[in-house]
Parts: structure tokens; C-alpha cells; sequence
């Protein structure tokens, strides 16, 4: 680069062409924008739909003060031109040639009936981005179906499973269906930017927002592969909440504290009942505890908390290690003081909707600082003018390009100290598409909830614990084998095309063994407590010693800094301080029941790997390595930026939405024949009413004036429930589906694990694989989250058991002798089996 030059982030000189108009398109080309790309919005007259969707100052719709706009449209330009004009297509043919990535989210076939399609634009060049986002992919019996938030999340992710049984299902508060799939396109798009700068081609992706759902770690894909391998679907929880874990009440609201497991010990000396340690049943698993037992440990965790406010409860907790939260409202979160001391919240300026703050970057990447804001576009506001910025100056040769081979990370290596589902998500996706991942993990001590290790159920109590529905642990054929570490599907559904190595980060043997893993690899991920990763030695500013091109991604729970900084966390628990868990919780009901969600396990997966390939890109120009900062609560946070900017405008604290919509009705999950069986409507219009109440066979109900008309439904939102559902009831949700969608009527099953293993879409776009894994079985993983029609993929490598690949990696990598690979092995800090005095009592 010139001297002095800065680059504004790890996409400038990236022009973008945002044809998009829901909320997965707009999420995509915010982040590209956000990190530096130069981003061109095409709107028709009259603005596109999320002008219109809210919230609004003071409740008044206006174009210019959408909420959800302005939030989804920072640091974009904005040009009026409509796209579904067909005379209009001379000008965006003449638009796209100047662009490298063109973003659409039209029906399948649109875009090239309309002049501008994949064949016209890419007529010419090999370099050109094409990033198509649909509801259900380009090609496959559903191509062309409606959809909608809800019945995505229905129809692709874990809805089926969220909530309890008695009260329905319940989607992921606003749209996070969308803001999902939105990170994956973003990903996509940069992946093949990127192989493009290094001298290899441009690529059609083709982004369906139900498959980025079926591939979510928000329990979505372990189910999927736990119905593979026992034929279990998942389900809702049908009895009571699970000793010492979940959402309690406390003096002044909720907590949220993971005492379960092999973590009750601590619940029990935290809530001074270390008396119950040595009862004989003490250590039975959760769901399977005797119930005296159970009734005293609750009795007793919930007279504990009851005095004490969540602010007394949660230090405590963490204390004593373990992983919480309470539940904030967006009010609690703007208010508090970590959040504020790690300047999370940003004030922009608007000319028309004024000053609020908004929700920050999800990942601070340290080479390239994120600018500050601009505010999101007038409708028209640069038309006129050149269409896009200069460039700035390219570096010529490149400085670090990527080795390059059939997928886009072919070359790139990857380690990874990472737990649980977040960490493991990013390097998951990375190795999807080619990169070389070496999973380091102790063989001395169990990870928690990754592995599953600290669990032993026998094949009987594994099948009572999947009829519970709680399948993230159902082992193949419900048989937990001799190694039940190597066949959960909660860890092998994240970790097809890894190679795996076991070493013992915190001994002086696994730090010098790390630092030679560093100086060999291009990427380090994460997800630990920062203090666990200081006595170990890890850092940024360690590794740079040895490898100054070195990309490491930290991903602790509550970040590097502040108040929180070593706290223990799961999805869950960040959820719940970010406001997640109370926004989409039952209306009219306890949070208890809400039941638990991993959204930002899924969220932060794909930010990360996003955030790596930024810094990939960065590096690839300058040879420039650096560290990414993701927090994992703070990776939700843009998530919510509707709600935050509707407490910031009208001063309004939402929460419990359940699967309300703002103005569509029904708009709900409704049962059809059979046992827990659903299907997922959205109605907006009285002619789509209509339309729903012939195919109910009930047109009456259309001319009922309760019904009638959209604000008649609103008003009387629990009687039209009522009303639909019993006619919902008498139909198979598969007939009922198809029906729908040919009167054009938005609707959607909602498909647990088994349905969707079966589903004539899913199979027809090739979504599952088939994967041999030794000693455990073929079975159908699902595949990826979006495709590119020039570069196949498959699933490449089994999921690896527990230190298969030692010898590759001491030796062929790492360049240790035998003999000291034998040391290392006689000392415990590798092998391939957890010594028998770590294993649950009946493993051992």
C-alpha cells in the first residue's frame, strides 16, 4: 500500500450493488458496507418494503424514520430505480458492470426474465459476485413458494422444539430467520470477493434462507444428525424445567444459571445446601434424578434466590464458575454499565428521525478499525453523479494471496482451542469450504457440553431422555458404545472436515506444542474465558511473536474488557443479557417457560467465520495479521436493533412477543392432524384471508366482520387464533402446505428433525450427505448453507474422534520425534481415551 495510506476496513475499494429488499439482503450488504465496502442500495419509488415496517418516532410512519431501516442501512447510498421495471434493466446492467458483488433477493427466474440474470451479467467477465438470497433456493419443488419470517424459522430451524409443549411453539423474536441468513450471505459473497482479488473466478451463489436455518447450531443441525442416527425428532419439553438449570424468578426479576450436570456440585454450594452431596442419587443425570430428590434441589435453589437481586445473584454464580445470566429488557441493556464501558452503542445523527444510538459492530477487528457510522440514506438521496467511489489504491503484487485450489480456502490452516457450539460453528464453516482445521482439545479433562464426555447414559436412558425431547445427546441407535465422546451428534454435526489432535494447553509441554502449531497456521479461534487463556499463555500479542501474519479470533462470552470480561457463559445466558430470551418469550406467561435457545451460538458461528475471511482479504493485500474481537452477546446485538431503537424513539420496553406480528394476522403456529403437528400462517391482506378460509373449507369466516378486514383480526387476535386453529386441526400440515401455496398464501409445516430428513425439497437440492465415520456409522448430515453453482462442495473428512489425527500432527506437522511424542503421551497430556478418573462413575 502507499505510505501512509489507511484503509476504511477490510472491504475497501469493494463495490457493491444492493438489489435487495428484505431484511437477509439488507443484513448482508450493512455488514459489507459496515467493514468498508462501497454499497450502491437501488430502491423504487416510494421506498422499499422496510421503510415501511417500524418502529417509527412516535408511532407516525414515514419513510425516512423506519426503525428497521435505518438500522439495517448504515454507510450504504442510496439511488431510486426500480428493479422490476424490465425498461430499467439497460441502466442496472450498466450499474452491475461497474460492481463486483450484485445482491437480489427476487423469486428464482426473476432476475433474468427482467434482463439482468446470472447468464447476461456474468456474459463477459469471470470476476463478477452474484449473490442471489431466496426463501428456498434457486432450484427444488419449493423454488418459487411464499415465505415469510415465521414460517421459515418454522419450516427450516428449530421452532418445533422451542418453547413447552403445553403453550406451542415459539419463533426467535423479530427477524432472525433473516438476519441469519443475511451473516451467511455476507460470508458467502466475501469468500468468493476474495478468491476473485487472488486471481480465481466469480461465482453464483445461490443463499436459501431455509437451508441456512437447517444448518443453524441453534440446535437445528444436531437434531437433524440425531435423527440420522436413532430416528428421534426433537420436542418441546413436556414436564417441568430441569433440576438446577434454566430460567428462575428472583427478587427482582429472572436469572438464568447452568447448575446442571456436572455443575451441581457448585449450584450446591452456592445456594448452601453442600448437604446434598452426599446423597447416593446425587449425580444421576438430570432428566433421569429421583423426583424427592429433585423437588428438594429446586425447593432450595429457589429459596436462595429469592431475596437476592440478579445483580447479587449473578457475581455470586460466577464465582463459583457457573455459567449465567439474568434477564435484561432492552432498557437493562442500554443502561448497563459493561456494555457502555466497552462503547457498544453508536450515536448517529438523522435528518429526519434524529439522534438515537445504535447497536455497534459485532467483531472489532484490530488492523482495521471500523469508521464511524453514517447514517442511512434519503430515499434518493445520490441519485445523480457517479454511481460509485473511486477505488482506492490497489496493492500491486498482492502481498499474502491464498494458496487457491477448487474451494475458496484450499491452503489455509486453521487451529482451534475451542467449546461448546460457537467456536466451533466458525471453524466449522471454514472447513466446509477448504480450509485445513486442527482441532486442538485436552485429553486430561473434559471440555464441558462439547464433547459430551461428562455425561454417561446407558442406550435405555438415552432413549428416555430422547422421548423428553432432548435429542443433542442421542447417541446412534441410542447405543453410547465404548467411546460415547466420539458419537454425540451435538459435536460431530460441527465438526465434519476437521483433523483432531489432543494436548494440554495449560502444561509447559501444550504451550510449547501450541506455539509451533502457531507458527505453521494462518488462523487461531477461540471461544474461551480470557483469564483461562492468559494462564495458558494465549494471546495476540504472543502469537504475533512467532507469527506475525498470525489471524487469531477471540470469542469469550462478554468480551475482553469490562465488568463481564471473565464470565462464563453459554448462548443462553448471552441471550439473556442482551434481552433475547424476554422478547420471545409466551405473552401473558412466565419466562420459565419460554424454554432455552442457542440463537447466538448460531449468529456468532457465522459472524466469526465472516470476520476471518474479512481479515483473510485484509491480509491477502498488506500480509497484514491481526486480532478479531467478537463477544459473543455482543455478536447478537444487531440482531435486536429494531427494539433497541423503539426503546430510543418512543422510549417502549417490548418484550414477550411470542409469534406476534406487528400487523399480520393469523400469524401464528396452528395444529394440524396428529400429535404436536403444526403449521406456521402469515396473513397480511384480507384477500390472503380469504383465499386461507376457502382452502379451510370456512367461508364464513372471511365475512365475519371480527374478522374481516386486517385491523378487525388484530383487535381480535386470540379469537381468530381460536378460530383457525380448530379448522387447522382437521388437515395434514403436508396437504394443508401445498394447498396454501397454490393460492398463494403464505404457509409453512413446521418440520422437526425427522420431517425435514424427509422433506421432497431438501432432498431434491441435494441438502443431506451421507458421511462414513469409523465406529460410529453412515448416516445423512446436513449439508451446507448456501451453494455455488461454479464450485461443488461435499462433505470431505468424517468428524474426527478424539486425538485420531496425534501422529499427523506431532509428527508430520509439528515435526516432534516419536520419542517425544511418546513423552507427551506418558504423561496424559495426549492420547485417545479420557482416563478412566475424569469419566462419569459408570464410564469409568
Amino acid at each position: 500500500m502507499p505510505p501512509g495510506y489507511r484503509m476504511a476496513g477490510p472491504l475497501a475499494g469493494v463495490r457493491v450493488l444492493d438489489l435487495s429488499r428484505e431484511v437477509a439482503g439488507a443484513y448482508a450488504t450493512k455488514l459489507l458496507a459496515d467493514y468498508g465496502a462501497d454499497v450502491l442500495k437501488l430502491e423504487p419509488p416510494g421506498g422499499g418494503p422496510l421503510r415501511a415496517f417500524g418502529p417509527f418516532p412516535g408511532d407516525e410512519p414515514h419513510p425516512e424514520r423506519s426503525g428497521l431501516f435505518l438500522h439495517l442501512n448504515t454507510n450504504k447510498r442510496s439511488r431510486i430505480l426500480d428493479a422490476t421495471d424490465p425498461a430499467n434493466a439497460p441502466r442496472i446492467r450498466d450499474l452491475a458492470a461497474e460492481a463486483d458483488i450484485v445482491v437480489e433477493d427476487f423469486a428464482p427466474g426473476d432476475a433474468a426474465s427482467r434482463g439482468w440474470g446470472w447468464e447476461t451479467l456474468s456474459e463477459g467477465r469471470d470476476d463478477l459476485v452474484l449473490l442471489s438470497i431466496t426463501p428456498f433456493g434457486q432450484t427444488g419443488p419449493y423454488r418459487r413458494y411464499r415465505a415469510s419470517e415465521i414460517t421459515l424459522q418454522g419450516f427450516g430451524g428449530p421452532m418445533h422444539m422451542t418453547g413447552h409443549a403445553s403453550l406451542g411453539p415459539l419463533k426467535h423474536a423479530g427477524h432472525f430467520a433473516g438476519y441469519h441468513a443475511g451473516i451467511i450471505a455476507a460470508f458467502a459473497a466475501t469468500l468468493v470477493r476474495t478468491r476473485v482479488e487472488g486471481g480465481g473466478c466469480g461465482d453464483w451463489i445461490d443463499v436459501s434462507i431455509a437451508e441456512c436455518q437447517a444448518t443453524s447450531r441453534d440446535r437445528r443441525s444436531s437434531a437433524l444428525l440425531a435423527a440420522s442416527y436413532a430416528g428421534v425428532g426433537g420436542a418441546r419439553a413436556t414436564t417441568g424445567l430441569r433440576v438446577a438449570a434454566g430460567v428462575r424468578p428472583c427478587a427482582d426479576g429472572y436469572v438464568n444459571i447452568m447448575g446442571a450436570g456436572p455443575r451441581l456440585h457448585a449450584l450446591l454450594h452456592l445456594i448452601e445446601r453442600e448437604d446434598l452431596l452426599e446423597h447416593p442419587d446425587v449425580n444421576a443425570p438430570m432428566t433421569l434424578m429421583p423426583p424427592a430428590l429433585a423437588e428438594e434441589i429446586e425447593d432450595s435453589y429457589r429459596a436462595w434466590l429469592e431475596p437476592r437481586t440478579k445483580r447479587e445473584i449473578i457475581p455470586l454464580a460466577q464465582e463459583h464458575h457457573l455459567p449465567c445470566g439474568a434477564l435484561q429488557t432492552t432498557q437493562d441493556l442500554l443502561e448497563d454499565p459493561h456494555f457502555r464501558s466497552r462503547g457498544v452503542w453508536e450515536p448517529i445523527d438523522h435528518p429526519e428521525a434524529g439522534r438515537f444510538y445504535y447497536p455497534g459492530r459485532p467483531f472489532a477487528m484490530s488492523a482495521t478499525p471500523r469508521q464511524p457510522a453514517r447514517r442511512a440514506p434519503l430515499l434518493g438521496e445520490h441519485d445523480g453523479g457517479a454511481p460509485f467511489l473511486p477505488r482506492p489504491p490497489a496493492p500491486a503484487p498482492l502481498a499474502r494471496p491464498l494458496p487457491g485450489g477448487h474451494l475458496p480456502l484450499e491452503g489455509v490452516r486453521v487451529a482451534e482451542v475451542t467449546v461448546v457450539w460457537a467456536g466451533t460453528h466458525v471453524s466449522q464453516v471454514l472447513a466446509d469450504w477448504g480450509a485445513e482445521v486442527v482441532r486442538v482439545e485436552p485429553v486430561n479433562r473434559i471440555q464441558p457440553s462439547t464433547r459430551g464426555a461428562e455425561v454417561a447414559l446407558s442406550a435405555e436412558q438415552t432413549r428416555r431422555v430422547a422421548e423428553q425431547g432432548q435429542v443433542i445427546t442421542t447417541y446412534p441407535g441410542f447405543d453410547p458404545g465404548e467411546d460415547p465422546w466420539n458419537r454425540s451428534p451435538g459435536f460431530n454435526v460441527g465438526a465434519r472436515n476437521k483433523l483432531g489432535m489432543t494436548c494440554d494447553i495449560m502444561a509447559p509441554e501444550g504451550q510449547e506444542t501450541i506455539r509451533r502449531l502457531v507458527e505453521r497456521c494462518d488462523v487461531f479461534i477461540e471461544n474461551n474465558v480470557p483469564g483461562t487463556m492468559a494462564r495458558a499463555g494465549i494471546s495476540y500479542e504472543a502469537f504475533r511473536e512467532v507469527n506475525p501474519e498470525i489471524i487469531m479470533l477471540r470469542m469469550p462470552a462478554f468480551g475482553l474488557s469490562g465488568p463481564y470480561r471473565d464470565f462464563r457463559g453459554f448462548g443462553m445466558h448471552a441471550e439473556a443479557t442482551v434481552g433475547h430470551t424476554l422478547l420471545r418469550g409466551y405473552p401473558d406467561s412466565q419466562p420459565e417457560l419460554t424454554g432455552e435457545a442457542l440463537a447466538s451460538d448460531a449468529i456468532a458461528g457465522v459472524h466469526g467465520a465472516l470476520a476471518v475471511v474479512m481479515a483473510l482479504l485484509h491480509r491477502q493485500r498488506t500480509g497484514e495479521g491481526q486480532q478479531i474481537e467478537m463477544a459473543l452477546a455482543e455478536s447478537f446485538l444487531p440482531i435486536l436493533g429494531q427494539f433497541l431503537l423503539d426503546y430510543g424513539m418512543n422510549d417502549r420496553v417490548v418484550t414477550a412477543l411470542g409469534n406476534h406480528h406487528p400487523w399480520n394476522a393469523p400469524h401464528d403456529a396452528y395444529p394440524t392432524r396428529g400429535e404436536d403437528q403444526w403449521i406456521a400462517l402469515d396473513i397480511a391482506t384480507d384477500a390472503e384471508f380469504a383465499a386461507l378460509c376457502r382452502v379451510l373449507g370456512e367461508e364464513s369466516l372471511a365475512a365475519d366482520p371480527c374478522f374481516a378486514t386486517a385491523e378487525a383480526r388484530r383487535a381480535n387476535r386470540a379469537a381468530l387464533d381460536e378460530a383457525v386453529g380448530a379448522l387447522t386441526r382437521r388437515r395434514d400440515k403436508h396437504e394443508l402446505f401445498h394447498a396454501l401455496q397454490a393460492r398463494d398464501v403464505c404457509a409453512a409445516p413446521l418440520l422437526d428433525a425427522v420431517d425435514a430428513q424427509a422433506d421432497p425439497h431438501l432432498n431434491a437440492r441435494g441438502f443431506f450427505q451421507e458421511v462414513h465415520q469409523p465406529g460410529v456409522g453412515t448416516h445423512r448430515h446436513p449439508g451446507f448453507s448456501f451453494k455455488l453453482a461454479s464450485t461443488p462442495n461435499a462433505i470431505r473428512l468424517p468428524p474426527p474422534a478424539l486425538g485420531e489425527h496425534n501422529d499427523w500432527a506431532y509428527l508430520d506437522l509439528l515435526g516432534y520425534t516419536r520419542e517425544e511424542l511418546d513423552a507427551v503421551i506418558a504423561k496424559g497430556q495426549a492420547g485417545t481415551r479420557y482416563p478412566p478418573a475424569i469419566l462419569p462413575a459408570s464410564r469409568a
